[in-house]
């Protein structure tokens, strides 16, 4: 009985129902909007550190000044004794790259990091890249636009640098605008790991890192670590969480944070907006409650008549919220909005914006509503029912 009347009386009042379910339904789609843009920012940084900058697993020295052997037979049979997915070597150095062509308006040289990789061990970096050929040739390099730029060179110019061999002459092979762009990549420059490791170490096997996909929890530290032991004395395994590039990820932490805290307080914010409004559309009813009293219902029947309103017009606004956010999500995702070049870029970078759905997202902040609506507005609401018949008349 008191569902149906509460129905009957939110229908009559429907102007202050209305309010409540507008408000309700902005606060769930701001909020389900911003966690799915979380999503999207924490799928994007997961795409760069586990696909083109790192993997589950890096294999280092275990100082600077070190350097891992890795032949083809070391690297084989790390990936089967392991049972892991892909096992990649690399070399990473700092260099200095320096147009021989270069006018007075360039700089004399770029500092760069060269990254030195098996072409077909790398499809997530060479596809990132755009690189089209099978395999890298020596004696070329490929160029992130950014650093064609600073130098002022095109595809087929050359480039030089200093190695242990000497002076080395590189011939640009590609300039590359990274499908998933970030200041990290803007000073990269991708070449044969072979070739590099020859110019470098005097030594094609010699790499600086090597990356492991596949394995994790701390059964697998224990295997890999075991086989790097055996590998290589002077090498250590760190988690990705471990590495120094995974400070990557840090960007998207902040915009984590940010976005859920802003729209969190801009939740509560409404919620309690929304104990003003209904309290005030209760004060201006007294005489409907003193009817209701007359004809014998209790304090306490009054109050959760009135609260039944509440949940009937938060659930109206909620489930309204749920369906203007999936619209909302769809059309953002149909758009293809690109993020390149934008406010969304977040220095990890992105690509095309695309919302995540997150279901369980949906129910944080209707549970959340309630709560807080619930505590704070029992109290005032059952005191007013609990005001004797005369003085309701009198409030009237």
């Amino acid at each position: 009985m008191n569902l149906r009347f509460s129905i009957l009386d939110a229908f009559y009042y429907r102007r202050e129902a209305v309010g409540v379910v507008i408000q309700v339904m902005m606060g769930i789609l701001i909020f389900v909007i911003a966690l799915s843009f979380v999503a999207t920012v924490r799928s994007n940084s997961d795409d760069l550190l586990f696909g083109t900058v790192g993997g589950h697993w890096l294999i280092q020295p275990q100082t600077k000044q070190d350097v891992l052997s890795a032949n083809s037979a070391t690297l084989a049979s790390l990936k089967q004794s392991s049972d892991v997915s892909t096992v990649r070597a690399r070399v990473r150095t700092t260099l200095s790259l320096t147009n021989p062509n270069q006018d007075n308006t360039r700089p004399e040289s770029v500092s760069v990091t060269a990254v030195g990789i098996d072409v077909e061990h790398e499809p997530d970096l060479v596809n990132n890249f755009g690189i089209d050929a099978e395999d890298l040739e020596e004696n070329t390099v490929v160029l992130t636009s950014h650093v064609a730029e600073q130098l002022g060179v095109q595809k087929g110019d050359q480039v030089t640098f200093s190695g242990s061999t000497g002076m080395i002459v590189l011939t640009v092979f590609a300039i590359s605008e990274p499908q998933l762009p970030s200041f990290i990549l803007d000073s990269w420059v991708v070449m044969d790991r072979s070739f590099l490791a020859r110019c470098i170490y005097n030594d094609e096997v010699r790499v600086s890192e090597i990356l492991v996909d596949g394995l994790e929890g701390s059964d697998a530290r224990q295997t890999l670590t075991a086989l790097v032991n055996s590998l290589d004395s002077s090498a250590k395994l760190l988690s990705w969480h471990e590495a120094s590039w995974a400070s990557l990820g840090l960007s998207a932490t902040i915009w984590t944070v940010l976005l859920l805290s802003v729209s969190t307080v801009v939740f509560l914010f409404i919620c309690l907006g929304l104990t003003s409004l209904v309290y005030a559309a209760l004060l201006s009813r007294v005489g409907d409650i003193a009817m209701i009293k007359a004809a014998g219902a209790s304090s306490t029947r009054t109050t959760i008549f009135y609260f039944i309103q509440i949940l009937i017009q938060y659930a109206v606004g909620y489930l309204l919220g749920v369906c203007v956010s999936l619209i909302v999500m769809t059309i953002v995702n149909i758009s293809e909005i690109s993020s390149s070049n934008s406010a969304f870029t977040f220095a990890l970078g992105s690509h095309d914006l695309r919302l995540t759905f997150v279901w369980w997202v949906f129910l944080i902040p209707f549970g959340l509503g309630m709560i807080v609506s619930c505590i704070v507005l029992w109290r005032p609401v059952h005191k007013v029912c609990s005001y004797p018949l005369l003085d309701l008349l009198e409030m009237r």
